[in-house]
């Protein structure tokens, strides 16, 4: 498989990332007042129709990580490890960097939490501190994001690319394994360890849909076999109980009655759009022709958007609602403000700060061992 950008891939990562952003600014501010969204508006609109639809938005967190096992798989064939981790950090950090500031300063805006009560959890999400509080909640998936690739840099240091598939097998089948033996006993403890920090960090919670994205990412170079088939039924079931414990969750924290079935219809869409963006690039691509420009400044705004879509969402909602607009249209006020916020961001803010950064690596690389300088992953994908 080319390196040819999957056109489609960024359309469902957006996607993903707007019934995350739905889910928080339409329903979690007002059935979770403590979070994020729910402090910056206060008494906030109550929209009932979010109940069943977008409520089971965030569904949207485990679509992305599917996408991620897939490009960083992708992205690593055939690179140093200085390179991957080059490449890695040059997109994560610039945009997280630039959201925490962006961040604060909207927080402290609102007059909802001063400079000072911000300082402990700017610098977490600065420093990109695996464990919160951090300036958002959505901070959290960066953690796991960090952990998955740092444990491809590692296969990568140890010249092993080529046993990718085993790793995504290992990821599955421990994952869905832990996630099937919550099922049948519904022990508390397992729990707790399954949806706890604990369980994010080592990938317990989530490796069933990094290594979905891997073995999709096989298949698509490779071609489908039958290991690679209930590898794939395996991440997709594991995943399943996974959404099933985190909807009945999150109804729990709101006290609603779960849409359980809502939940899991997402994340089989979303699991269908992605194989469906590798099986028909050339038609999607032919489809939006030069438009496809504008669909990668999309898929590039999406990481910032994820970032900023509560404190500036809902801070335009606050603002919109207090200029008399009603809540549908003081939400859709607030998601215009995050997406051009994010579109400026990807556009401008991030691309200043990557050369920097660039430098920084590429005085690492020259003052590594020239052995190190020069190893590269011989996959024979």
């Amino acid at each position: 498989m080319g390196r040819k950008a999957v056109v489609g891939l960024d359309l469902v990562r957006f996607a993903a990332a707007l019934s995350v952003a739905l889910f928080h600014l339409s329903y979690w501010q007002w059935a979770a007042p403590d979070s994020t969204p729910g402090r910056l508006l206060g008494d906030g609109p109550v929209f009932a129709g979010a109940l069943g639809s977008v409520s089971v938005g965030w569904v949207g967190v485990e679509i992305f990580f599917v996408i991620s096992g897939f490009v960083i798989a992708y992205s690593a064939n055939g690179v140093s490890p200085m390179r991957f981790a080059e490449s890695r950090t040059l997109r994560l950090v610039p945009g997280g960097w630039v959201c925490a500031l962006i961040a604060a300063g909207a927080i402290v805006a609102t007059g909802v939490m001063a400079l000072d009560d911000l300082a402990g959890p700017l610098a977490r999400s600065l420093a990109f501190w695996p464990t919160g509080p951090w300036i958002d909640g959505v901070y959290w998936t960066l953690g796991v994001e960090i952990v998955f690739y740092a444990l491809v840099f590692g296969i990568l240091c140890l010249n092993q690319f080529a046993r990718i598939e085993a790793v995504a097998v290992a990821l599955g089948v421990v994952s869905a394994l832990a996630w099937s033996a919550w099922l049948m006993t519904r022990h508390p403890v397992l729990h707790n360890l399954l949806a706890g920090r604990l369980g994010q960090l080592t990938l317990l919670s989530n490796g069933c849909q990094f290594a979905l994205g891997l073995v999709f990412w096989r298949v698509m170079s490779k071609s489908w076999n039958w290991s690679r088939a209930l590898l794939v039924l395996l991440c997709v079931v594991g995943s399943a109980i996974e959404v099933y414990s985190g909807e009945l969750d999150h109804a729990e924290r709101a006290r609603q009655i779960p849409h359980v079935a809502s939940a899991i219809g997402l994340w089989l869409v979303g699991v269908a759009a992605i194989w469906a963006s590798f099986q028909f690039n050339a038609t999607v691509s032919r489809a939006f022709g030069r438009l496809g420009g504008l669909v990668r400044t999309i898929g590039l705004a999406t990481y910032p958007f994820y970032l900023l879509h509560d404190p500036i969402g809902a801070g335009g909602m606050a603002v919109g609602m207090r200029l008399g607009l009603p809540p549908t249209a003081a939400l859709a006020v607030g998601l215009a403000l995050a997406a051009a916020m994010s579109i400026g961001v990807a556009t401008y803010l991030e691309p200043a700060l990557r050369p920097m950064l660039a430098a920084i690596f590429r005085g690492i690389s020259r003052r590594l061992p020239q052995g190190s300088r020069l190893l590269v992953a011989t996959s024979t994908v």
